[in-house]
């Protein structure tokens, strides 16, 4: 029987194992600071950023027909 502090414990385990294992140094050129994070947050915001000013243009001529 799977309980919650089981699954809990397995989570944890598959998200470490996902971190230690993944090919930053091949990717990224070696470990993710927080700067790279941030940058990259940000080059993400300004894509949503302009996805967002289309898509009310975009539903508007959809309702016009």
């Amino acid at each position: 029987r799977l309980d919650i502090t089981h699954a809990a414990v397995i989570t944890i385990w598959l998200i470490v194992k996902l971190m230690v294992t993944h090919p930053y140094g091949l990717t990224h050129g070696g470990l993710l600071g927080m700067k790279e994070w941030e940058d990259q947050y940000r080059e993400v915001v300004k894509e949503l950023q302009k996805m967002e000013k289309v898509t009310p243009y975009l539903e508007m001529r959809e309702k016009r027909g």
